[in-house]
């Protein structure tokens, strides 16, 4: 009878949940809020709006072109670090372009796709989960700054997280199809491509997902006439963002790499983006159904463990003694909340230094343990950690709610989904948020 109460109330208490979210979330937006950073009329919106009327104003290929400094001259220019499908998909799909306020409207309404996806995602993934329990898991998704600012101020992220919920789909509908017939299985295969080749298109570092439906087609029992088709088709749609590279001579518009200095080798950045991931990891070791004293005692009796991490204490090395931690643009921006918690704490730089890279060392222990030497799973964190060694610059904003998202629905790490687990979940994010908005505040309180 108390498990019955115990479970009743965490029920009720869930559904409150669910509802405070949805409610905070819409509060959000009507207030205008700006808790990661961007937001506002003269934020990022400015080059968002100045980078739609160059593709509202003249054709879609001269658009295009002005994406690349050798590209023609235009009165509005191309001021985006993505590719144009964003604006192109605007410019074709949405009749609510003609005013910024209305636009900001239209892609807070489109972006609420969003957590009903996650939530159908989840479904399918966890058939046997509580609905309550997967509909709480997909709010938390609410609750992420980075998510929230760029719905409510019509920003670029959200837009690709929304088709990694398509594409996980499309991949599930794939290969549940039992019939034999070939025509059936072209046609969700097509779109299944489609799908996770847009999600490049609209953000370039979700590559991870294409080649993630690609790898898990390849190494399945699929004929070998499904496996052709898959490479031929992956390769046909590649054909436009190689033009782009074509037209940048890199994989970021010319008009902002400079700025973004991208072709530099930041190795400090793989430690920095350990305590980004690793922050997310925290609350999920959880949700593991090994108990935590069991996960430590397997790792390291593990040598494959050993030997990486004897890789990593000369990573550590290198990075302390050669790397240029502040680096040269911009020295207090970005990095993740371990970084910014560094700034908060101390004033002199070595003492920043020796307590963000310690948090490297712990946070390297908490990434590689979770991942329990799972093949997808370290491939997709793999793909992350190298990547950023070459981004600058990296923030946290490029792994909320993606790394999230990406656990839950294509980690094959077995998970307990409850709703305690759910909960402490929910809060985590909540208390991160919370933080994130006061951070912000005083930013903008001390320009004022």
């Amino acid at each position: 009878m108390k498990n019955y109460n115990n479970q009743n109330f965490l029920k009720i208490f869930s559904i409150f949940l669910i509802v405070s979210s949805i409610i905070f979330f819409f509060y959000g937006f009507l207030v205008g809020e700006n808790s990661a950073g961007a937001g506002g009329l003269k934020g990022d919106f400015d080059n968002v709006w100045i980078t739609l009327q160059t593709f509202l104003n003249n054709d879609l290929m001269t658009s295009i072109k002005s994406s690349s400094t050798a590209g023609v001259s235009l009165e509005q220019p191309y001021i985006s670090s993505r590719t144009p499908l964003i604006y192109i998909f605007n410019k074709l799909f949405n009749p609510f372009v003609e005013s910024k306020i209305n636009y900001i409207r239209s892609v807070f309404f489109f972006l609420l796709l969003a957590p009903i996806l996650f939530y159908y995602c989840l479904k399918i993934k966890f058939p046997k989960i509580n609905n309550i329990v997967l509909a709480l898991l997909a709010c938390t998704i609410l609750l992420s700054p980075y998510f929230r600012t760029s719905s409510y101020w019509g920003l670029e992220e959200n837009y690709g997280i929304v088709f990694i919920f398509i594409s996980y789909i499309l991949l599930k509908v794939f290969f549940e199809e039992k019939k034999n017939k070939f025509f059936n299985k072209f046609i969700k295969l097509f779109f299944l491509i489609f799908a996770s080749s847009l999600c490049v298109y609209f953000d370039q570092k979700l590559l991870i997902i294409p080649l993630f439906c690609f790898l898990k087609i390849i190494f399945s029992n699929q004929n070998s006439s499904i496996k052709i088709l898959t490479f031929l088709l992956y390769s046909f749609f590649s054909i436009p963002f190689l033009y782009l590279v074509f037209l940048w001579g890199n994989i970021i518009p010319t008009t902002v790499s400079s700025e973004r200095n991208t072709g530099g080798f930041y190795l400090s950045h793989l430690g920095f983006t350990l305590t980004i991931i690793g922050f997310y990891f925290i609350p999920l070791f959880f949700f593991r159904e090994k108990n935590i004293i069991s996960i430590i005692k397997s790792y390291f009796n593990n040598n494959k463990n050993l030997f990486l991490l004897f890789f990593f204490i000369i990573y550590l090395f290198f990075s302390f003694f050669l790397d240029n931690y502040q680096g040269s643009l911009f020295p207090v921006l970005g990095k993740g909340v371990i970084h910014k918690l560094s700034l908060l704490l101390f004033n002199d730089l070595l003492i920043q230094k020796l307590f963000v890279y310690g948090s490297f060392v712990v946070f390297y222990f908490i990434v590689t343990m979770f991942l329990d030497n799972q093949n997808n799973e370290n491939l997709i964190i793999f793909y992350f950690l190298i990547s950023s060694i070459f981004v600058f610059p990296i923030l946290q904003e490029y792994f909320d709610p993606l790394i999230l998202i990406i656990v839950f629905i294509f980690f094959n790490i077995k998970l307990k989904i409850n709703y305690k687990n759910v909960i402490f979940l929910f809060f985590y994010l909540l208390f991160f948020l919370i933080y994130a908005k006061i951070h912000y505040f005083k930013i903008f309180s001390s320009l004022s």
